[in-house]
Formats: structure tokens, sequence, C-alpha cells
């Protein structure tokens, strides 16, 4: 909305579905799917018919990877707002404040467990458990100059938090994880100064 003095106001609300390749495509890559064997050092090629011949495809341990995801397994959403307030000082003279926020839920966690049985070297575990939080404060000042130029100050702050960076927790002994405790936060910041700027005048 705008103002009779030139001011303008404006905002704005919205949810995303996040559709992008994740570590669920990894799933086939594990038992009971994924089968190898290893070749004695001087083995001929072609192969003798006794080596050439397939793995057995078996349910049975041991098992060295096992890839699952919790049921139920839902897509990630991402909600997104925004608020920007221009104000005008005089004729020559503007300020701009803004602040953008993000919140990512039922992300994508995937969790690494080490033996997690007898019968199991090592599985991964797919879930909804992940979360992120963004928030961003945005100031900008600017004046006319003279001859057509425009001098310019602005300043960012952002602050992103989640539990989740890397989609991956490594090197987990075989127990149960809280997924919050995990949440960490990261600074930001930034400030930035044009004192001429060249633009045409009005």
């Amino acid at each position: 909305m705008a103002g009779e003095s030139g001011d303008d106001d404006s905002g704005g609300v919205g949810r995303v579905l996040r559709f992008r390749r994740g570590p669920g495509g990894t799933i086939g890559r594990g038992f009971p799917y994924f089968r190898q064997v290893s070749l004695r050092p001087g083995t001929p090629f072609p192969l003798p018919p006794g080596e050439a011949q397939p793995l057995p495809f078996t349910l049975k341990p041991p098992i060295p990877t096992i890839y699952g995801a919790q049921v139920g397994l839902r897509l990630p959403l991402t909600y997104e707002w925004n608020l920007t307030v221009e104000r005008r000082l005089g004729e020559n003279r503007e300020v701009t404040m803004a602040y953008i926020g993000a919140a990512g839920r039922q992300l994508l966690r995937q969790s690494y467990y080490q033996s997690p049985t007898a019968d199991i070297s090592e599985a991964f575990l797919l879930t909804n458990a992940a979360f992120s939080d963004f928030h961003s404060y945005q100031a900008q000042f600017q004046q006319r100059l003279a001859h057509g130029l425009l001098a310019l100050v602005s300043y960012t702050l952002g602050k992103s938090l989640d539990n989740e960076s890397s989609e991956s927790d490594l090197l987990l002994k075989a127990r149960q994880l809280n997924p919050k405790t995990d949440r960490g936060r990261r600074i930001s910041t930034s400030g930035r100064r044009s004192p001429i700027r060249c633009r045409s005048s009005d």
C-alpha cells in the first residue's frame, strides 16, 4: 500500500514444497540390492565362467550397509514471509526498512549408525526430523545529490539456525539422538557504504 506522501509498505507470505534430489536416492545402493565381490590380483580377463557368475540375491546376514526411511516420509516444506517499509524524508532522502523470514519444516535428516546390531555393519535412516529458521533485517538510507548522483548506505543482519546443515550425522554409535539437541546458530552481518553512486535524476 502507498501513502499520500509517496511512502510505500509491502509484505508477503508463502509456502514452498521443496522438490530436489535428496539422500533417499541412495537406498538402492545398500542391502539387499547392492552386492559386490573382490577379485584376486592377477585374475585374467575375460573372467572364467565361475568368476563371472552374478552373486545370488539373499536376505541373510551379514549386512554390510543398509538404507531405510521412516514410515510416512513427507516432502520438506519452507514457509517464507517478508515486510518492507519505505519512508521519504523530504524531497531528497528516503529510508527503507525490511524484514525477511523463513522456516523450514519436516526437512530431510539422514542419520548414520555404526554396528547397530551384530549382523549390520552400518545403517542409514532418512527422516523428517530436520528443521531450520532464518531471520534477516535490512536497512537502507539514500539521498539524492547534485548532478544526478545518489548517496546510498545499507546494512544487513542475518541469523540462521538449523539442526541439519549437511543431511548426515556421521560416526554415531547405535543410539537414539534427539534432533533438537543439534540445533545451532550462525550469525552474519554485513555493512555497505557507497558515498557516490550514479543514477539518472527524475
